[in-house]
């Protein structure tokens, strides 16, 4: 009995007064069930534990599988991230289209990004794909990769010379 009315003292004690003798009150001001400031709310992220085919099908939108894709590779997930950007781009998102164009891009292609390597075509599909939706927020960069495969399609480059007869009718 003496026991649990301890016990009982203790957790109460312990519930309103956060320090206890001769602990830094600095160093405890935070409650020790509070998350750290950086932490993401459990909430904030009903996606974060899902597999990618779980994610496509429980999003409403493509938007929220585009965001869905892009917070997985900002966090290193870049498998995951890329195939919720194309799972959004094939539900017409075009800022998931134009994202997926630069990270193909061969004249934008970042070594240390999510693509092992650039790939013409796909950049080309995903501009012009995002252009035929009626997006001009990456008209400049579908122009520049333009201007690039000429130039490549002058010196005989076949993938050159066909990417553009396929997406520069």
């Amino acid at each position: 009995m003496i026991g649990l009315g301890i016990l009982g003292f203790l957790a109460f004690y312990l519930l309103h007064h956060p320090t206890l003798p001769g602990q830094d009150k600095v160093a405890s001001s935070r409650s020790p069930i509070a998350a750290p400031l950086n932490a993401t709310a459990p909430d904030s992220d009903p996606f974060a534990n899902k597999s990618v085919p779980d994610v496509i099908r429980e999003a409403g939108t493509a938007v929220q599988i585009r965001q869905e894709g892009e917070t997985r590779l900002k966090n290193g997930k870049t498998d995951d991230g890329v195939l919720l950007l194309e799972a959004a781009a094939d539900r017409g998102d075009t800022p998931a289209m134009n994202h997926l164009g630069h990270l193909y891009d061969p004249t934008t292609f970042d070594p240390k990004g999510p693509i092992p390597s650039p790939d013409v075509r796909e950049s080309a599909h995903y501009y012009q794909s995002a252009a035929k939706a009626g997006d001009t927020s990456s008209a400049q960069d579908r122009a520049r990769l333009h201007t690039a495969l000429q130039q490549q399609s002058a010196n005989d480059d076949m993938t050159a010379q066909l990417a553009l007869k396929d997406f520069w009718p």
